[in-house]
């Protein structure tokens, strides 16, 4: 799409979401709108080209050949967003006004177009069959490339496959090609006002490698990855689901779950099944704290919060009943935590009894307060799992 007809339909967008009349939008459209120039100066440079395929040669057998590269957001994304906060800007004011006239406007400030995320598309070198087995060698180039550039946060990433009408399928990993997602930003895919770019970029290249390194599986692929929590949440939430190709058992993963909180620095990292095979789903939070009861005037949630505690009680849960069922038959566990033990047993009973009601009886009846019950018994069992001797000592005769 040309310059001219961007414009055109970014005016025509503007018209129709703000009211105004062709010359009034065209004005304001032109006033924002950034040059050609600018939007091209966050494309690689020739000097940048020549580092990415110098390194290339010298790490790498096949070189791969450079497709494009882009910045996110992408402009027509940019003004768009632009359009939907002054949109959102007018309607504040607008209610202002009703319930006090006196109510003193200030002018919308439009931001500039600065994105801070650039992604690079490779085709492998001489590419002209798939190679499926080609990402793994450049995947595990990712921190020899990322020190090589300077940049902040690196992550390497599949192309996925395509479908018959030639749309990428999100989750694949594809034969043709790879692309490199750098920033000089070192944002976080927890917090609620890292914007959705941002968000994907820093879990692939935070997240991701952990995962990846902990489970000891380079072909993990992240699919979806969503914030749970509104901006003004003062606790952060993210789901993550992720595709494990080759499988894993369930308690496998519920095994490295302290390892994951402590690798990534995080307070709490839950995951759950799901009715796919090799794909799960991982809530992650900087701030929250399982093991003490949930303010929900704090954890501002984007779906309803009955909805959202479910799935993250649920899969916390199911860690807690791993927890009991693993350490129940260890000679040394002191007795009182094999009581907890009986608590983990009442909930796998209860759990599918209790969840086939409505969201909110859940919350309300004997399995959320199962949940509390158990609480202090498992940061217990958590505490003694993670081998403090001198506070089981106090319990053992």
């Amino acid at each position: 799409m040309t310059t001219h007809d961007r414009k055109k339909k970014i005016i025509r967008s503007r018209m129709k979401a703000l009211g105004e009349p062709y010359s009034v939008a065209k004005r304001q459209i032109e006033q924002i709108m950034p040059s050609d120039e600018h939007v091209r100066s966050y494309e690689l440079t020739a000097e940048q080209k020549a580092r990415y395929a110098n390194f290339f040669g010298i790490e790498t057998t096949d070189s791969p050949d450079f497709g494009e590269s882009f910045a996110l957001p992408s402009l027509d994304e940019f003004m768009e967003m632009q359009q939907k906060a002054e949109v959102a800007w007018k309607e504040r004011n607008r209610r202002a006004l009703i319930d006090d006239p006196e109510y003193v406007v200030t002018p919308f400030k439009p931001a500039k177009y600065e994105p801070k995320l650039r992604v690079s598309n490779y085709s492998y070198g001489g590419a002209n069959e798939p190679k499926p087995t080609a990402f793994a060698e450049y995947l595990s180039l990712e921190t020899k490339l990322k020190e090589e550039l300077g940049v902040k946060t690196l992550a390497v990433a599949p192309i996925g496959d395509v479908d018959d009408e030639g749309k990428e399928m999100i989750g694949t990993v594809g034969g043709f090609g790879f692309r490199i997602w750098q920033s000089d930003e070192d944002a976080s895919y927890t917090h609620p006002l890292t914007d959705n770019w941002m968000r994907e970029h820093a879990c692939r290249a935070k997240f991701m490698p952990v995962l990846r390194s902990i489970f000891e599986m380079d072909e993990l692929i992240l699919l979806q990855l969503g914030a749970m929590t509104m901006n003004t949440s003062k606790l952060s939430l993210v789901e993550i689901k992720v595709v494990f190709p080759t499988g894993t058992a369930f308690a496998t993963l519920l095994d490295k779950i302290p390892e994951l909180e402590k690798t990534l620095g995080v307070n709490c990292v839950r995951v759950s099944e799901t009715d796919t095979d090799g794909l799960f789903v991982f809530f992650v939070s900087n701030e929250l704290d399982i093991f003490e009861p949930i303010d929900t005037k704090k954890l501002r949630l984007r779906m309803p919060p009955s909805m959202a505690l479910r799935l993250l009680y649920k899969a916390d849960a199911a860690y807690k009943q791993h927890l009991g069922h693993h350490l129940i038959d260890q000679p040394m566990l002191p007795r009182r935590y094999r009581r907890y033990t009986t608590w983990a047993k009442l909930i796998e009973k209860e759990d599918y009894r209790m969840f086939g009601r409505d969201p909110e009886f859940v919350l309300e009846n004997s399995y959320y307060h199962y949940l509390e019950h158990i609480r202090t018994g498992i940061t217990e069992i958590y505490k003694y799992e993670q081998g403090i001797d001198e506070y089981i000592d106090k319990y053992i005769e």
